[in-house]
This record gives structure tokens, C-alpha cells and sequence, in this order.
């Protein structure tokens, strides 16, 4: 008896043993608040002259409360023509100093003799970013405070002269399938340098999807003030339905983001004829033109800093801050149109999602603005800041409007200058993610077993020795 009952007794125990071990692996996961307050903006001070010129430095004072990492911190000015242009703090290129929740530092601008036309800037609204995309916005504009006094540029230099179109052609068939190049030769008149031409087309959906040259892509030439270039686009057998493809629109942009557009839809001219794509059927299609365009304040901010910053207030904020923007027009473009486009399109992102394309461009600040925040600045700011947000202009050239799959997020600007592209490499927000503890499970079972079968063994052997051993 007393072997049966031993060897029952180490039974148990193993059995006991092996399942508190499985309950410890299968522990459940310690939850993890996420990060939901915004940067609080405590104080502002301009510490630069209140009048400046060309090449001359802004520079903003600021003290921010935050109880975690800051990102960035983006002041817009409104000048005398409606464009936005931005002064900013970055974290990982701008220093500052910490004491406990209180951050202090100073954000910066130059002022492009080029892009920066003169006359009185007035305060129009500042973006905070913590690491986890949470915004501390205050709008000045409309009697947010603290805030600081109007800025006179003093620049007569500016380009704000828009390009003209003057010819325009089809030199590709009329009727067009999968993988078939679209062609349009196009002739411009300006004084200065461009930077892109986008001819925007009507699918019978409804859907726009793009025709377009980029300076820093395809070829042109120039004669004066006389240029002449190819727009192309490959008809995507995945994404363009077939029908019949109505001209909608073109914006052609200058190195100062000023936008000569033609609306072919309503009878503007010169223009082009239909072009009919052979039956295909899409497996995604393209949103239409945006409501607004990117060349004002960007409409996406990274929860870190972008790395590249729209043309316009974003009106959503990207999850995490690109982290660079670039000192001159952003090189991708945009999921929206842009009312000025910088050398590359911006990646603004309305606030809703139009089905049309306006017909007007907004001189407001978007409503809502983008989780990510371009890194690079352009050298200067777009001529009017959309409703809607742009995140960042694409690498490789999209051939349709706003949800276009090519389309990546475009570099943006320096300080010194206000066109934006984002956008952006960033830093994900925290999501409230969990922790786990305790030992892996199978590991855990292979333990339990093999305590079980070394107390059986040992209980047998108890078993089985003979009475002399008594």
C-alpha cells in the first residue's frame, strides 16, 4: 500500500506541477496606455527684426509642454498673396532643451529671394507634433494665442508669374490599349525655370487619371522664354477602365510654384482630342482630382518628422514625421492636384476625398491635419494652403489623380522655403501595443511531461524492489 500510495502521490504532484507551468507560459499580456495628449504651445516670442529681405533668417522662440518626445514644431505665415510659407523646429535636425514636461526652441526660416514675395506676413497657425503624431495646433489667424507680431519682407524680386500654355497635341493614337503609351507635345511660354506640366484626363467613371513631364525625369527644350516638351502615360490594364477619355485639366508649374492651369472641361483652350482605351477591366480604381491643391501648407505630418513636407497645411496628420524636406520643390508627387506644383508634386491628402475637381482652389488652411510630418523643407512655400492635405509626392509618376497606386510620398523644403512635398521616413505611432510574459508554451509542456515520466520511472523502480530490500 504504502508503494501504491507513493506512487499515486508523484503522480499528482507532476500532474500539479506541469499545469501551473502551462498557466505561467499562457500568461495573459500586460496592456500598455498608448500616448493621447497633444503638445501644449505655452509661449512664442519673435526674436529675429520684424522686417526682413531676401536671404535674411526668421527665427521664433518657443516654449512647448510635453510629457514624452516632441517631433516638430511648424509656424505658418500667410503672405500678402494668400501662400503659406513655414518657419520650424525639427527634432532630428533642430537642437532644444528639456526640463522635465517643459521643451524650449527656436524655429527657423530664410527667406527666399525668389519665392518669398514682399509686403506683410501675419501669423497664420502652428502645427506641435509629439513622437505619437498627437498636434498641439493653435490657429492665429483666428485669434489663437500666444502668437507674435506681422513680418515685413522686403523683396521686389519674387517670381509670381505663372506659365502660359500655347500649343498642344496628341501624337499618340486616339485609341489605345494595355501597356500603350499616351503622348501629348505641348508648348509653354516662361521666363524662369519650370517644373512640371500635368494634363489630367476624364475616364468615363469619372475617375482622373494623369498625363504628365517632370523637369527632373524628362527631357524639354527652350528658346527664350519658349518651351516645348512630351507629357506620356502608360495605360495600366489594371487600373484604367475602358471608355472613352475626356481632356479635364492641366496645372504646369514654375520653379516658384506659381501654376498656369486650363480647365479643357470647361471649354478652355488650346486643348486635345478624346482618347479611347480598348475594354480592360480594372482591379482598382483611381480616385479623381483632389478638391484642393498642395501649394500651400502640407496636409500630412508623420508623428515624427516627414521626410518630406507638403506644399500646403496638411489637413491629416501622417503617423510618423518624414525626415528630410527638401530645400527646393519636392521630387515625388502628390496624391492630390496642387494649385502650384513644385519641381515634384507633393503628397497632400484632402480633408474628404472629392469625386471632382474643383474649380476654384481654397486660400485656407485645411481642417484636419496628417499624421506625418515631412523632414526636408522646400526653399519655398506653396502660393495657397488647401483644404485638404497632401503626404507626399511619388518617386515614380502616377498616372492617375489622387488614390493612385504609383504615387509615394514626395520629399519636402527647407525652412527657407514654403512648397512642400511630403512626404516623408517616419516614425510609427505607439497603438497601445502589449507586453507578454512568461515562458513559451511548448517549452513549458516538454517540461511538465518530462517531470512526469522521471517521477513514474522513480515509482516503478519503488515497485519493484524485492523484500530483502525492505
Amino acid at each position: 500500500m504504502k508503494k501504491l500510495y507513493a506512487l499515486i502521490s508523484a503522480l499528482i504532484v507532476a500532474l500539479l506541477f506541469g499545469g501551473v507551468v502551462a498557466t505561467t507560459a499562457n500568461a495573459a499580456p500586460i496592456p500598455v496606455d498608448p500616448d493621447l495628449t497633444a503638445p501644449v504651445l505655452e509661449s512664442l516670442e519673435l526674436v529675429s527684426p520684424a522686417s526682413v529681405g531676401a536671404d535674411d533668417e526668421i527665427r521664433l522662440d518657443w516654449v512647448v509642454r510635453e510629457a514624452n518626445e516632441l517631433s516638430s514644431a511648424i509656424f505658418y505665415l500667410q503672405a500678402p498673396t494668400g501662400s503659406l510659407f513655414q518657419v520650424r523646429w525639427d527634432a532630428n535636425r533642430d537642437p532644444a532643451s528639456r526640463s522635465g514636461d517643459r521643451w524650449s526652441g527656436t524655429a527657423t526660416a530664410t527667406v527666399d529671394g525668389g519665392t518669398w514675395p514682399g509686403g506683410v506676413y501675419k501669423p497664420y497657425s502652428v502645427n506641435i507634433y509629439d513622437q505619437a503624431s498627437n498636434n498641439g495646433r493653435v490657429e492665429f489667424i483666428t485669434g489663437g494665442t500666444p502668437t507674435f507680431p506681422d513680418i515685413t519682407v522686403n523683396n521686389d524680386a519674387a517670381d509670381l508669374t505663372a506659365p502660359v500654355l500655347e500649343s498642344l497635341e496628341l501624337v499618340s493614337p486616339a485609341s489605345v490599349g494595355a501597356d500603350d503609351e499616351i503622348r501629348l507635345d505641348w508648348v509653354v511660354r516662361e521666363a524662369n525655370e519650370l517644373s512640371s506640366a500635368i494634363f489630367y484626363l476624364q475616364a468615363p467613371t469619372g475617375s482622373l487619371f494623369q498625363v504628365r513631364w517632370d523637369a527632373n525625369r524628362d527631357p524639354a527644350s527652350r528658346s527664350g522664354d519658349r518651351w516645348s516638351g512630351t507629357a506620356t502615360a502608360t495605360v495600366d490594364g489594371g487600373t484604367w477602365p475602358g471608355g472613352v477619355y475626356k481632356p479635364y485639366s492641366v496645372n504646369i508649374y514654375d520653379q516658384a510654384s506659381n501654376n498656369g492651369r486650363v480647365e479643357f472641361i470647361t471649354g478652355g483652350t488650346p486643348t486635345f482630342p478624346d482618347i479611347y482605351v480598348l475594354g480592360v477591366e480594372p482591379t482598382v480604381e483611381p480616385t479623381t482630382e483632389p478638391t484642393v491643391e498642395p501649394t500651400t501648407e502640407p496636409t500630412v505630418e508623420p508623428t515624427t518628422e516627414p521626410t518630406v513636407e507638403p506644399t500646403t497645411e496638411p489637413t491629416v496628420e501622417p503617423t510618423t514625421e518624414p525626415t528630410v524636406e527638401p530645400t527646393t520643390e519636392p521630387t515625388t508627387e502628390p496624391t492630390v492636384e496642387p494649385t502650384t506644383e513644385p519641381t515634384t508634386e507633393p503628397t497632400v491628402e484632402p480633408t474628404t476625398e472629392p469625386t471632382t475637381e474643383p474649380t476654384v482652389e481654397p486660400t485656407t488652411e485645411p481642417t484636419v491635419e496628417p499624421t506625418t510630418e515631412p523632414t526636408v523643407e522646400p526653399t519655398r512655400e506653396p502660393t495657397t494652403e488647401p483644404t485638404a492635405e497632401p503626404t507626399m509626392e511619388p518617386t515614380v509618376q502616377p498616372t492617375r489623380t489622387s488614390s493612385e497606386s504609383a504615387a509615394t510620398v514626395p520629399p519636402a523644403s527647407s525652412a527657407s522655403a514654403a512648397s512642400i512635398a511630403p512626404a516623408p521616413s517616419n516614425t510609427p505611432a505607439p497603438s497601445g501595443g502589449l507586453a507578454t510574459t512568461g515562458v513559451d508554451s511548448s517549452g513549458a509542456l516538454a517540461v511538465g511531461v518530462g517531470l512526469l515520466v522521471l517521477l513514474a520511472g522513480a515509482a516503478m523502480l519503488l515497485l519493484r524492489r524485492k523484500p530483502a530490500d525492505r
